[in-house]
């Protein structure tokens, strides 16, 4: 068994390795962006395989001790003194199933336990907006209670989307993405895994609400303009652009977009000003007094 968890190790490592040098290639347009996809992809896909067999070495390892711990007594002994029951690795008790004592049975849950210094992110979003989002792409954390921010990196893209109802009782189909956050110490010093029972730098607990920022696009010279000076008709695309004191409409070509701002591709050119708040009374020629 742990041959095979070597073996996984080994894969995901490579396949680590292999992001790295793809992603430079990337950067000087000599690798496709389907190609960086699938190096992504498979990075991501060798990393859940070891995750998954060391779980399975875990399970494995714990039943062992468990089957040990019934062998080595009897019924009597069980009753009067219990048994001994270990966790799967160290930790800390997040929840107790049951605090009242009683006889359980046997697989049933009695606690959660979990190492602080392994924790990790799990967000829902729009299935539109996870439809942009990549294993890799940088995430930044903020809102858990603690000034200031860390960054992240998305791990994995759950590939099934679940329905959740919003606060304004709106029916939204989400999916689950999980990052995986640098927390740090002082100084910014990654933490270890060691000590599970000492808490994060950060102040940082299970079940804690977070915020996050992922981003799904970047460039260096994208010209934008406020979304809200942006409108539609026909299927194209406008704004109102000032041609001295007077207002022109003007046809553009869209790209990227976020919650503020949206990029031009054609149509406008650095420094050109446009009307941020276009109501029904702009028109082509309406003069504008500044």
């Amino acid at each position: 068994m742990s041959g095979l968890l070597d073996d996984a190790r080994a894969i995901a490592e490579q396949a680590q390795r292999t992001l790295v040098r793809q992603r430079t290639l990337a950067e000087t347009d000599i690798l496709s962006p389907q190609e960086l996809e699938q190096a992504e992809l498979a990075a991501a896909s060798a990393r859940r395989q070891a995750d998954a067999a060391e779980s399975v070495l875990r399970v494995a390892v714990a039943e062992e001790q468990s089957a040990r711990a019934m062998a080595l007594t009897s019924e009597a002994d069980r009753m009067a003194n219990g048994v001994v029951v270990r966790a799967i690795e160290a930790g800390v008790i997040l929840r107790i199933m049951d605090r009242s004592g009683r006889v359980v049975a046997a697989g049933e849950p009695i606690m959660e336990t979990g190492n602080l210094r392994q924790l990790e992110i799990v967000v829902d979003v729009l299935s539109e907006d996870a439809i942009r989002i990549r294993p890799g792409n940088p995430v930044v954390v903020s809102g858990w209670g603690e000034d200031g921010s860390v960054s992240g990196t998305v791990r994995y893209v759950e590939p099934a989307a679940f329905t959740k109802w919003s606060a304004l009782g709106v029916e939204e189909q989400r999916v689950n993405v999980v990052i995986d956050a640098e927390w740090s110490g002082q100084g910014g010093v990654m933490l270890s895994a060691e000590q599970p029972s000492e808490a994060l730098g950060s102040g940082m607990g299970d079940g804690y609400r977070v915020d996050t920022d992922i981003e799904v696009w970047s460039s260096a010279d994208a010209l934008t303009v406020p979304i809200s000076s942006v409108f539609r008709e026909s299927g194209a695309w406008y704004v109102f652009r000032l041609d001295g004191d007077t207002v022109a409409r003007q046809a553009i070509e869209v790209g990227a977009r976020s919650s503020q701002r949206i990029e031009v591709v054609e149509g406008l050119h650095e420094g050109a000003e446009v009307v941020r708040f276009p109501t029904v009374e702009i028109a082509e020629g309406v003069i504008i007094q500044r």
